[in-house]
């Protein structure tokens, strides 16, 4: 059953973070628009294959590609402008000794 309270949500990032954040937003019946930076990446979850293991989540995406409450699309306006909620899930660069990258 659809929950009633949906929002849209769109998903900036991929990786592991982002898809499974994405995948378990839309398991729950929000609407997610979901881009990557890599053409390649994108293509691989469209066809319902992550790129990286995690348990469940092949299924899942599945399910939820194909009951089109999750979408891969090709731009950031693609995937923010009807969207109610974002979520950055890219990486965060750090210095060459593994600290963070702060921004001044």
């Amino acid at each position: 059953m659809l929950r009633r309270d949906v929002a849209t949500v769109a998903i900036v990032g991929l990786g592991p973070v982002g898809l499974a954040t994405g995948v378990a937003f839309a398991t729950q019946g929000h609407r997610v628009f979901a881009v990557d930076i890599d053409p390649n990446r994108r293509a691989q979850i469209f066809r319902g294959k992550p790129p990286f293991y995690e348990k469940g989540i092949e299924p899942a995406l599945r399910k939820v590609l194909h009951q089109k409450r999750f979408s891969i699309v090709d731009t950031m306006v693609e995937a923010v402008r009807p969207s109610e909620i974002v979520f950055l899930c890219v990486g965060t660069p750090s210095k060459p000794n593994g600290d963070m990258d702060e921004v001044p």
